[in-house]
């Protein structure tokens, strides 16, 4: 299946996940979310970064190793 044939399939998926992941990064921030690429050697804003939702146990801080 080609990439455009796939998109229109769930139009829905895509914003309620994006939602969902706001709304737990808002209540939650850092204990319950990952923020990847936050350690980019880029300059402040403009580096690119994932929020990803994750338990506490899979949260790292910034001078932990990638697990």
């Amino acid at each position: 299946m080609s990439v455009s044939a796939s998109c229109g399939r769930r139009p829905g998926h895509d914003a309620l996940v994006c939602a969902w992941t706001a709304a737990l990064w808002v209540r939650h921030g850092r204990a319950r979310c990952q923020v990847l690429g936050d350690e980019s050697p880029a300059a402040p804003g403009t580096a690119a970064t994932i929020i990803a939702p994750a338990r506490p146990e899979q949260c790292r801080g910034s001078s932990d190793e990638v697990r």
